[in-house]
């Protein structure tokens, strides 16, 4: 557990922050375990999600160009995470491997979302995983988000037309800048803002009990001088 120092500028309260990135496939199988935390600490901690953008410029490719890596690391995946890759992702989207993977429309979607119903923003961030994972959706298509949208039960026009307005490209942009000026090399990554200090308390998977006994040590301590 590393303390960020110098990081809580603009956090006046308990804030817990999940950077992860839509396509991470460790994010995937830590879904679970966020949601279970926003629901334990609801009374104490307010929970939001950053999105790391791990797959921007030259990185995006068509899944294809991933393929071996996430054949690999899925089934580790699912054994320390309990989580299940889709048959229609296996054997829909991956197998078929022409769907373009970038980071850079599921952020401005859950950008979007954070202004519309930002209750749900840990939900809509797992959602959009089970979506391309578990369905097969295409992360990079309007469609993807059309159908998020109204499982979700928001204006999917009006939620389409705001994905394409310049502000949430821009938004999205300094989440992912964000996520660098915190020093965040990996994801899943949990930030703990308490008492005027910022806490990395996970870099990559970590299971619930380990990261809830670390919250809950770091906020009963009185941090103020």
């Amino acid at each position: 557990m590393r303390r960020l120092n110098g990081l809580l500028g603009l956090m006046s309260s308990s804030r817990l922050v999940y950077v992860y990135d839509a396509l991470c496939g460790w994010c995937y199988g830590f879904s679970p375990v966020i949601r279970r935390l926003e629901e334990a600490f609801r009374d104490r901690l307010v929970v939001d999600v950053v999105s790391g953008g791990m797959v921007t410029g030259d990185r995006i490719a068509p899944v294809a160009s991933m393929a071996h890596i996430i054949k690999t690391h899925g089934p580790r995946v699912e054994e320390t995470t309990g989580v299940r890759f889709g048959e229609s992702f296996k054997n829909g989207l991956l197998a078929e491997g022409t769907a373009i993977f970038s980071s850079v429309k599921p952020s401005v979607a859950l950008c979007v979302l954070k202004d519309l119903a930002p209750e749900k923003t840990v939900a809509f961030a797992g959602a959009i995983q089970h979506a391309v994972y578990f369905d097969g959706l295409p992360p990079d298509e309007t469609a993807t988000y059309r159908t998020l949208a109204t499982d979700f039960g928001l204006d999917a026009d009006e939620f389409v037309r705001r994905m394409g307005y310049p502000h949430y490209g821009m938004v999205a942009n300094q989440e992912f800048a964000q996520a660098t000026k915190w020093g965040i090399q990996g994801f899943p990554s949990v930030v703990l803002f308490h008492n005027g200090q910022g806490y990395l308390i996970a870099r990559g998977y970590m299971p619930y009990d380990t990261l809830a006994a670390g919250i809950d040590s770091i906020l009963k301590k009185d941090l103020v001088a």
